[in-house]
């Protein structure tokens, strides 16, 4: 499975405001790009991009809207930065309907 890369780039413990938001843009690309992936693979193709904020920087928490090719709306949430077994795995749903559940490996 892909590999989403961790907020965790720019320091360990104090984040600088420029830096956290470079890398949340980067995150947000990142779960962006994967999570259409993840989506091509259960059989829901996106029309375009999947769009992507990041909720909560320090946690790696994101929020992700698109559309599929047949129309339905397609969201993807949840935690890029937590460990296996542990936090928010990113859950993908189409028209409602979860489709994928993964956590992002570290």
């Amino acid at each position: 499975m892909p590999r989403i890369p961790s907020l965790a780039l720019c320091g360990s413990l104090v984040l600088l405001g420029g830096c956290a938001t470079m890398m949340s843009s980067t995150v947000a690309k990142n779960a962006g790009a994967y999570g259409a992936q993840w989506f091509e693979q259960a059989g829901y193709p996106l029309a375009g991009p999947l769009q992507c904020q990041v909720l909560e920087a320090t946690a790696g928490t994101v929020n992700c809207s698109g559309t599929t090719r047949s129309g339905e709306a397609a969201v993807m949430s949840g935690d890029v930065n937590a460990p296996a077994g542990a936090g928010n795995p990113l859950l993908g749903s189409v028209g409602g309907r979860e489709v994928f559940r993964v956590r992002a490996p570290q």
